[in-house]
């Protein structure tokens, strides 16, 4: 472990916001396996579960910049009010599905309760990473964004686990309880998380918002085809084992072993940030690309043996891209908009993540390797246009500065 690492640890700040957002993100990462157990509960339908968690992705892409923003708007103390009031509205409408599902409720009520617990709580993520940029000093935030790239993977190999575990009694339902828990638990450690400097009345009103700092699109781009590759490959996974000759239930092992590279590339990028060369946003285009390249290779293995080679190589860059697009972020926007920039963030990843899924399942019938290749080029081709116009950029500024 580092120097810069140790004192990042010895921070008191960065343990209370750890704590605080690692409840908070784990009801979406329950949420789409809760969602198709308690659908086929209700309904008989496998169908009616991924519409539940269809809608919770839908809401929570598309409320979480619109909320972002409006956490941007207001003081540091009414800011951490508001995410508190977010997760306990959220913890509510859980509380509710759970009680809906238990009861056999009418379709509608579990489609409605879904949407709120979704949308209410869509904008904290997005608040507390950019908390994040305010909480450590400038020299410890790459080790900070690589740590909670490692912590978002753990959260999403953790929220499947405990879902599994719930469902070992039989009842769907209490999969809910323990989400509503996690995110009244979340409202509650936010009292522990410090308050962050008060901005200038200026700052608070700038009215530009976001989406407008032309600068900030390529990590909006990079979120949105990170989640089309990961989660398309993800999407893909039980066609491909079985064009294997393996067994489709393999796939949660295969994407498990996704998360835990993710994580171990996590940590190297902590370690290694002293000896990392090129800005952020340059490298995050050059680590996506190399995963598509790993997981693509996923193509032509022999033999499902095989396959965890390009899944182990392929998840190491996962976190990377993740913390090297929110340094990338965290550089280009004004602190009044990271809220808003954070949650378009998240939310152009949820929207990626959901084409790649819908482009899977319109291919995946005629072949699981070109569905594959499908969902990994795409991304590819957007890194590797987006390295060669700042390539060209460069050239362009070096031949004007020679003259």
């Amino acid at each position: 472990m580092t120097v810069l690492d140790a004192s990042l640890l010895r921070n008191s700040r960065w343990w209370q916001w750890s704590a605080a957002v690692g409840l908070t993100r784990l009801p979406p990462a329950m949420a789409p396996l809760a969602s198709i157990f308690a659908g086929r509960e209700t309904s008989g339908s496998y169908a009616f579960g991924a519409l539940l968690a269809g809608s919770y992705a839908l809401c929570e892409s598309l409320g979480a910049p619109r909320l972002g923003r409006a956490l941007d708007r207001c003081p540091p103390d009414s800011r951490a009010g508001r995410m508190r009031s977010a997760l306990v509205l959220s913890g509510t409408s859980l509380t509710g599905l759970a009680v809906a599902v238990y009861a056999a409720a009418p379709s509608w009520l579990l489609v409605l309760l879904t949407m709120l617990a979704a949308f209410s709580s869509s904008g904290v993520p997005g608040g507390y990473r950019a908390m994040l940029t305010e909480l450590v000093s400038p020299a410890q935030l790459l080790t900070a964004l690589s740590w909670d790239a490692t912590l978002l993977e753990a959260e999403w190999l953790i929220g499947p686990i405990l879902v599994a575990l719930t469902l070992a009694g039989g009842q769907p339902a209490v999969a809910y309880l323990v989400m509503a828990g996690c995110a009244i638990g979340a409202a509650l450690l936010s009292y522990l998380v410090p308050s962050t400097p008060e901005r200038p009345a200026a700052e608070r009103s700038d009215a530009r918002g976001a989406w407008r700092h032309r600068a900030s699109w390529p990590c909006y781009l990079t979120s949105g085809t990170l989640g089309t590759a990961e989660g398309g490959f993800i999407a893909a996974l039980p066609a491909l084992l079985t064009s294997l000759h393996g067994h489709a239930s393999a796939a949660g092992l295969f994407a498990a072993l996704l998360g835990l590279a993710s994580m171990i590339g996590g940590v190297g990028l902590s370690v290694l940030q002293s000896r990392l060369v090129g800005g952020p946003g340059r490298l995050a285009d050059w680590s996506l690309l190399i995963m598509c390249a790993s997981l693509g290779s996923a193509t032509l293995v022999p033999s499902v043996y095989w396959l965890v080679v390009p899944v182990l190589a392929g998840g190491l860059f996962i976190a990377p891209v993740n913390a090297l697009r929110g340094q990338a972020l965290e550089q280009t926007l004004p602190a009044a908009l990271r809220s808003e920039g954070f949650s378009f963030q998240y939310g152009a990843y949820g929207v990626g993540a959901a084409a790649g899924s819908a482009l899977v399942a319109l291919v995946v019938a005629s072949s699981a390797h070109i569905a594959v290749v499908l969902v990994l080029a795409i991304p590819a081709l957007l890194s590797a246009a987006s390295l060669a116009l700042q390539a060209g950029r460069g050239a362009v500024l070096a031949r004007r500065d020679a003259g």
